[in-house]
């Protein structure tokens, strides 16, 4: 399997079996994989521990998003593939949006909506 088939099955898989914590309780890999709640932190850290298992290099990102015309403390991931190109990935918001809109995409389509202030080597 490439890199980038399963970083798209790691998504999907959580897309699948973890939904937003609206209520704001559960923010660890734990909530999001045993719970099945979890709020932008748990997808954001289950990716990156399933993309290092899989040895795909990844980083956990955090700062805002813009969303609905608001302005939200956010975090998303980073992901190297075989090409040696980063990409970002964003698997909260393809979930509470019901769409693929951030899957493997590049820093300038991030950036439009996104702003990073902390790139964490997970």
């Amino acid at each position: 399997m490439t890199k980038e088939a399963a970083i798209q099955s790691f998504r999907d898989y959580l897309v699948a079996h973890c939904e937003y914590d609206y209520g704001l309780t559960g923010s660890l890999p734990y909530d999001c994989l045993i719970r099945g709640k979890s709020v932008c932190q748990g997808y954001t850290s289950v990716m990156c521990n399933l993309c290092h298992a899989a040895g795909i290099e990844c980083e956990y990102i955090s700062g805002t998003v813009t969303y609905n015309g608001q302005v939200m403390p956010h975090s998303w991931n980073r992901v190297k593939l075989d090409d040696g190109q980063w990409y970002y990935v964003d698997v909260t918001l393809d979930d509470t949006t019901d769409s693929r809109n951030y899957l493997l995409i590049s820093e300038e389509q991030m950036n439009q909506d996104h702003t990073p202030d902390r790139y964490i080597e997970y």
